[in-house]
């Protein structure tokens, strides 16, 4: 239950929007409120909110708080990831390594908000058109991969980090990574 004086000072204020923060705030036991438009925001080249291409793991569950769970997954021949799902957030986060080496993060989530649009709510073209203007406003030469593993067709714009699989019109998965 919301504290009745909390509540009746977020009332008076007007700023009812504090609820959501302060509701996962106490849920996840974090260092501090999160800001859920900024969670999901995407900056090409930093990370995805105030988690960071760079960040270790203790850093990332500071900020989204404690993960519904924790997965080590070998993937062969000395590679592995720690994936952390952050199912409350629709965020999950990949660390991969090379060994004991750090060698990427890839931070998945069907929604992102990236150059002033939300994806879950926008269809195909308008997504692919607004991540057209960002390459164009930021003077980068547009490096679109298409590729197609029926039903699902990925488009990967290596030079942003940004990889989304469609099926149809619908998204299907998006990945964020730092660009190589």
């Amino acid at each position: 239950m919301f504290p009745k004086f909390i509540n009746f000072i977020i009332q008076l204020s007007g700023f009812n929007f504090l609820k959501n923060y302060y509701y996962i705030y106490k849920k996840n036991k974090m260092s501090k409120p999160i800001d859920i438009n900024l969670m999901k925001t995407f900056f090409p080249t930093k990370g995805m909110g105030e988690v960071l291409f760079t960040s270790t793991e203790e850093e990332i569950i500071d900020i989204l708080g404690k993960p519904e769970s924790r997965e080590i997954n070998d993937e062969g021949d000395g590679f592995n990831s720690i994936e952390l799902y952050f199912d409350q957030h629709d965020i999950s986060i990949f660390l991969h390594f090379d060994g004991k080496i750090f060698e990427y993060m890839s931070i998945h989530s069907n929604n992102l908000l990236f150059n002033e649009i939300d994806f879950s709510k926008e269809n195909k073209t308008t997504i692919i058109d607004n991540i057209e203007a960002y390459y164009k406003e930021n003077k980068i030469e547009i490096d679109l991969q298409i590729e197609k593993d029926l039903p699902e067709y990925i488009y990967t714009y290596n030079a942003i980090g940004l990889t989304i699989w469609f099926e149809k019109e619908e998204i299907v998965d998006i990945s964020v990574e730092l660009p190589q």
